[in-house]
């Protein structure tokens, strides 16, 4: 190889050399791909969730509402057995 001679690359030489080997340049697209899905349909699947409750006071205690908080308690029972139950886990 001679060393005294500077390497030069441009587009159209690339583009040229890319199209006499377009068969190959495809093949290894399939490859890939191929490759890529068989890899993915073999991972193991994760299934994800989540869940909110939006509580807001009724009655008379709507009233007592200062800055997101109510000055009395608030009973969860009902909200806790709606996260808990079985359609909500499905």
């Amino acid at each position: 190889m001679d060393m005294t001679r500077p390497v030069t690359t441009d587009v159209s030489n690339l583009l040229g050399k890319v199209g006499q080997h377009w068969r190959l340049a495809a093949l290894s697209v399939l490859v890939c791909l191929a490759a890529a899905f068989v890899y993915t349909q073999h991972q193991p699947r994760v299934y994800e969730s989540a869940t909110a409750v939006l509580v807001q006071p009724v009655g008379d205690q709507a009233a007592n509402v200062t800055g997101g908080r109510t000055r009395s308690d608030i009973n969860l029972d009902t909200e806790a057995q709606l996260v808990a139950s079985t359609p909500v886990a499905a």
